[in-house]
């Protein structure tokens, strides 16, 4: 029959053994760190110079930047957490992250239409701050105050300001009123 070991000695030397293997690593993962942080500012810039080459409005890339710079930031410490010799938690902590991201991406689905939705609005030349359209489900007719990456501002003749989804906008049809460069050469 087994014994067990009830002592303070017995309970603490596998935490003590442990602890000293990761000690003795900790040079060399702080190596693997720096080394990794160094990496990921220079891959940081030279996508943020790619990015920059991309016909797309400037807060979609700002947020394809901060995107991949996440990315890299959370391999950074799985491979620093493996230097270490703690792949158990390197393991957990990459399908901790997997399974945000799956739940993140299955939440997002509006979103990421919303975003694409601005993006093809945004490279429409019909469709352009200023101009007079009728959009959305209900047909509403004004003046395009604003667009971001989710939503379009239309402010109506009675100074209503409608915010509607992009993906709306981009699904349904929309009709172009006036154009605001007609508008200003029948006012001069």
């Amino acid at each position: 029959m087994d014994t067990f070991d009830f002592s303070l000695e017995g309970i603490f030397s596998p935490i003590t053994e442990n602890l000293n293997e990761v000690i003795a690593k900790l040079p060399n993962a702080i190596v693997t760190a720096l080394i990794g942080y160094l990496l990921i500012r220079v891959l940081s810039r030279v996508a943020s110079w790619l990015v920059g080459y991309i016909r797309m409005p400037y807060g979609l890339k700002e947020i394809v930047i901060s995107i991949i710079d996440a990315l890299l930031m959370i391999f950074l410490v799985i491979a620093f957490l493996q230097s270490l010799g703690l792949s158990n938690v390197a393991f957990i902590l990459s399908a901790t992250v997997a399974a945000v991201g799956l739940a993140i991406g299955n939440g997002s689905v509006t979103m990421v239409q919303d975003i694409l939705g601005g993006v093809y609005l945004a490279r429409d030349r019909d469709f352009s701050i200023g101009d007079i359209v009728k959009v959305g489900e209900n047909q509403v007719e004004g003046e395009i105050l604003s667009m971001d990456m989710r939503r379009t501002r239309i402010k109506t003749k009675k100074g209503h300001i409608h915010s509607i989804p992009n993906s709306v906008i981009e699904r349904k049809e929309y009709i172009l009123v006036t154009k605001k460069r007609d508008r200003t050469d029948l006012q001069t």
